[in-house]
């Protein structure tokens, strides 16, 4: 990692690592944009409109670690060390975020991650990443609070993964298009092969 700054949001405090000095990518932000439009003018963006941005916003990949509080900074450590190891890890993620004094917060769809990975655009680059922490934290898997965030998919009870962005998600419920969009738990868009293989070896 390159260098790191702070951010502070209602939920948590961050320490966030870059891979770069270019800021953090977010394909979802154009259709949480159009969602939100939706929410407060009803029924204002076409649905072909939506459906156009779904191409990009598709490609966005988050995977998050879910340790138990007192385990958060030797599991940094330890996605810190696995950075430094592997060139096709780095190269695979733009960056990651740490909370700083980790705590549960449940929102009305759930819990929000304590580690947030953020990965380069496409389901390759996801694949890459996934398989790589899954290898690397085999041992850790103790160390996880068994705690799903919100819209995501479980690995074990450390590592977690979702496609798209959980405010996209939140404001596609809020405009009543969540189940056109999105399969039923909200990890991932519908009507497309999105779904990460998740085998260990």
């Amino acid at each position: 990692m390159k260098y790191f700054n702070e951010e502070n949001s209602i939920s948590q405090s961050w320490l966030i690592f870059y891979n770069s000095n270019l800021s953090i990518e977010h394909s979802s932000t154009l259709l949480t944009s159009l969602f939100q439009r939706n929410t407060k003018k009803k029924n204002s963006i076409p649905i072909e409109e939506i459906k156009s941005e779904i191409d990009n916003a598709s490609k966005e990949y988050k995977i998050h670690l879910m340790p138990k509080p007192d385990k958060i900074q030797e599991i940094g450590n330890k996605l810190i060390e696995a950075l430094d190891n592997s060139s096709l890890l780095r190269e695979s993620i733009s960056g990651f975020k740490i909370a700083k004094n980790p705590r549960l917060v449940k929102s009305k769809n759930g819990y929000m991650p304590f580690i947030v990975i953020y990965i380069k655009p496409g389901k390759e680059n996801a694949q890459i990443a996934l398989s790589h922490l899954t290898q690397e934290f085999k041992n850790f898997e103790k160390e996880g609070s068994n705690i799903t965030p919100r819209f995501n998919r479980k690995i074990n009870q450390l590592i977690y993964y979702s496609q798209g962005d959980s405010e996209c998600k939140k404001h596609a419920k809020k405009a009543n298009l969540f189940n056109e969009f999105f399969d039923r738990d909200g990890v991932h868009f519908k009507n497309g092969d999105y779904k990460l293989d998740v085998k260990t070896n």
